[in-house]
């Protein structure tokens, strides 16, 4: 269930949606995305539930507002602060282009 797993997945992710993602988004995501891993069309493939469960399990967080309040909560602990946070020397520097390239 993802509810007792939603520490170790985003159902942002797993659906490929903005945080301010609709409920309209989310089920245009998830029969768009189930379309590509359903197990009746994919009977072969041991790996087809799963998926299907996991982007089950994340259309559901994403419609139940309380579920999802948590996992917003979560996944603003989880967020790496970037305040001060130095560029590496190859992008500060034009990307790695070289000398003297414009």
């Amino acid at each position: 269930n993802f509810f007792s797993n939603m520490s170790s997945l985003d159902a942002y992710l797993v659906l490929d949606l903005p945080r301010t993602c609709t409920d309209a988004d989310v089920e245009r995501a998830f029969r768009k995305a189930s379309l590509l891993v359903h197990p009746d069309r994919y009977p072969n493939d041991p790996l087809a539930k799963e998926r299907f469960q996991m982007l089950h399990d994340a259309k559901e967080v994403l419609m139940d507002p309380k579920a999802r309040h948590l996992l917003d909560v979560e996944l603003e602990t989880r967020q790496p602060k970037t305040a001060g946070v130095r560029r590496s020397r190859s992008s500060a520097s034009g990307g790695g282009r070289g000398p003297g390239t414009p």
